[in-house]
C-alpha cells in the first residue's frame, strides 16, 4: 500500500458531512495533481464527481462509487433469511 492509500484509509475512510466530503476531494486532486493528471469536479445536483480525463473522447472509462457505513449502535447484524435455520 502506498503513502496516498494509507493516508486515505487514516484520515478520509469516512466522508458523511460536506466538510469530510470536500476535504477528501481537495486531497485527491492535489495528489492527482502531482502525478500529473489533470482532474475536474463535475456538478450534478448535490453530486460532485471527479472527473480525470475527457470522457467524451475517451476509449474505456472506470467508474466507482463508495458509500459510508451508517453509525448503528450495535455492529452489523447478518441473519439467515430461512425461519427454520434462524430458531435452530
Amino acid at each position: 500500500m502506498n503513502e496516498t492509500s494509507r493516508r486515505i484509509l487514516d484520515h478520509f475512510q469516512v466522508r458523511k458531512t460536506k466538510k469530510q466530503k470536500e476535504e477528501f476531494r481537495k486531497y485527491i486532486i492535489h495528489e492527482l495533481n502531482q502525478y500529473g493528471y489533470c482532474p475536474s469536479i463535475q456538478h450534478k445536483g448535490i453530486n460532485n464527481n471527479i472527473i480525470i480525463g475527457n470522457i467524451e473522447k475517451a476509449k474505456i472509462f472506470c467508474t466507482a462509487h463508495y458509500d459510508t457505513q451508517a453509525v448503528l449502535p450495535f455492529p452489523n447484524l447478518i441473519v439467515p433469511n430461512n425461519l427454520f435455520v434462524l430458531l435452530s
